[in-house]
């Protein structure tokens, strides 16, 4: 049996048609992927960017704890100080919350632990406030120096590791979407062939 042209060239395009259709099946989960890489990538940058916001504002109510002690004497002063330990609570907590909300998925369990190491910081340093308020700025000091100060290297540590493991993730997605998209080039390129 002999096909006419028509049939044959009709059998070649529906061929052509099938071949990409299929192309762009396979194309449309890759780019899926590759989309889904980059959605985890902006999440983990917007998780780093509020780390950053968050990790400034622990420095500074550190910074302004220490400050608190060289004006121990000056009650206008560190009343202002503390206004301002006041507000960078707030800020801390509502950064803190954020960042659970953010967490990429394999740091939900450092995020707690930088709740924690946070807390346990913030109250080595209330009771530095507690004594400059009584009047003991040698207690205060103490308190920085045998108390607080580890505690607060501890509480950097763990934004250190937190850090590290976001940098991983987004390094291992850069990877996957690099080696998705070269995937599809080739695909493309092989399409072209046809």
């Amino acid at each position: 049996m002999t096909l006419s042209f028509r049939a044959k060239v009709l059998g070649i395009l529906a061929s052509l048609a099938t071949v990409l259709l299929g192309i762009t099946l396979v194309g449309w989960f890759w780019i899926d992927g590759i989309l889904d890489t980059v959605d985890e990538s902006r999440q983990s940058s917007q998780f780093l960017v509020q780390l950053a916001k968050t990790t400034r504002d622990m420095t500074e109510l550190r910074a302004q704890t220490l400050a608190a002690l060289s004006v121990s004497s000056d009650t206008t002063v560190r009343q202002r100080i503390e206004d301002r330990i006041a507000e960078l609570d707030t800020a801390i907590t509502d950064g803190l919350q954020a960042l659970e909300r953010l967490a990429p998925s394999g740091q939900v369990s450092d995020v707690a632990a930088l709740r924690s190491d946070w807390q346990t910081y913030r109250s080595a340093a209330e009771l530095t406030l507690q004594a400059l308020q009584r009047g003991d700025a040698l207690g205060a000091q103490q308190n920085v120096t045998a108390n607080s100060t580890p505690k607060f290297t501890q509480l950097v540590q763990t934004i250190a590791r937190l850090e590290n493991g976001v940098d991983q993730q987004v390094s291992a997605s850069s990877q996957i979407a690099v080696s998705e998209l070269t995937n599809f080039r080739y695909a493309m390129v092989g399409a072209a062939g046809l």
